[in-house]
């Protein structure tokens, strides 16, 4: 169980990472990888807000899942 938590959370870190790259340097915003990665506002959470961190958290997970897809397809690539 603790090694799916562990894969989890490093598919999360890597997505918000290439997504905070990706719109700092490309896109040129001003973003934190803080504010990617947790968009909880000080105060109480709304139900449009509890949408907003999970339209967040899933856009962080398919960036990391792609990026690694990605990186599996060219190794296999390579390798024949």
């Amino acid at each position: 169980m603790s090694m799916f938590l562990s894969r989890n959370l490093l598919i999360l870190y890597l997505g918000t990472f290439i997504r905070f790259v990706y719109l700092r340097f490309i896109k040129r915003k001003d973003v934190l990888f803080k504010e990617l990665l947790d968009l909880v506002k000080e105060g109480k959470i709304k139900k449009d807000d509890e949408m907003d961190i999970f339209t967040n958290e899933m856009a962080n997970r398919s960036y990391g899942c792609i990026f690694l897809i990605i990186i599996v397809a060219i190794i296999v690539y390579f390798l024949r």
